[in-house]
């Protein structure tokens, strides 16, 4: 199941999807149906384009960013803290990074989830559990949670941690979750646009969800000229943004 859902990943979203969409174009033209294969060209590159805009790569991604406020700590009752847990989700490493000796380093979405998750385990007082395996296994490269467990210990956090070192999904991370600790409540810290999707698997095991986002990446400013330029960082939340609402609709199907 893992695998179909990447492979329906790469055949439903960019790149992937315009790479198949070009190669269409190409056989189009090579038997003749050059009206058929221009159209679906341009219609590629018009989307290509609009994806790789800040301006529009905002309008997908700020809606999913928007969906939960920012987590307060003075607004939460005394009671919804009653056998809680600070979870973070991983978002992916740097496999054998030279400044970590080449062994784990944590990617820049994880590295930003886990330091908002140390700071809210900290205020609160909280155990902090870190979920997220390894979904692609390499010889000779640590899980993916190596890492953290070397930064919190780093930290200076003094409260206790707990790591699952199965979950390849979100799903899977929320079930682990469950079943390891059975928390009456989580505040589940993970990137903004995640939020949506990271609930509704939380929730979907029973437990009551409290959302504490962070790594926001829409921008709050006006947009000027220069954002209607391509670049590759609208392009990866473009990527992001469609990714979460393919996976939202996969979950209203499957449930």
């Amino acid at each position: 199941m893992f695998f179909f859902s990447k492979l329906a990943t790469f055949v439903l979203l960019p790149p992937g999807v315009f790479f198949l969409a070009f190669l269409l174009a190409t056989l189009l033209l090579y038997f003749g149906k050059r009206r058929a294969g221009a159209i679906l060209a341009c219609i590629s590159l018009i989307f290509f384009y609009a994806l790789s805009t800040p301006a529009f790569s905002d309008l997908l991604i700020r809606p999913l960013e928007d969906r939960y406020p920012p987590y307060r700590i003075t607004s939460t009752a005394a009671g919804d803290l009653e056998d809680a847990l600070v979870v973070v989700l991983d978002a992916g490493n740097v496999d054998r990074s030279p400044e970590e000796a080449l062994r784990s380093g944590l990617g820049d979405e994880s590295l930003k989830r886990l330091v908002y998750g140390i700071r809210v385990a900290k205020k609160l007082g909280l155990p902090l559990v870190f979920t997220g395996g390894q979904p692609y296994p390499k010889e000779g490269v640590e899980i993916e949670s190596a890492a953290a467990r070397r930064f919190i210990a780093e930290s200076g956090f003094q409260g206790k941690s707990y790591f699952d070192d199965e979950s390849r999904t979100t799903r899977e991370s929320a079930k682990n979750v469950s079943r390891l600790y059975r928390p009456a409540s989580v505040i589940l810290v993970t990137s903004a646009y995640h939020m949506p999707r990271s609930v509704a698997s939380f929730e979907k095991v029973g437990l009551k969800v409290l959302a504490a986002p962070t790594d926001y990446k829409a921008a709050r400013s006006p947009h000027a000229l220069v954002d209607f330029l391509p670049s590759s960082d609208a392009f990866d939340d473009s990527y992001r943004a469609l990714h979460e609402y393919l996976g939202l609709v996969g979950y209203a199907v499957a449930h």
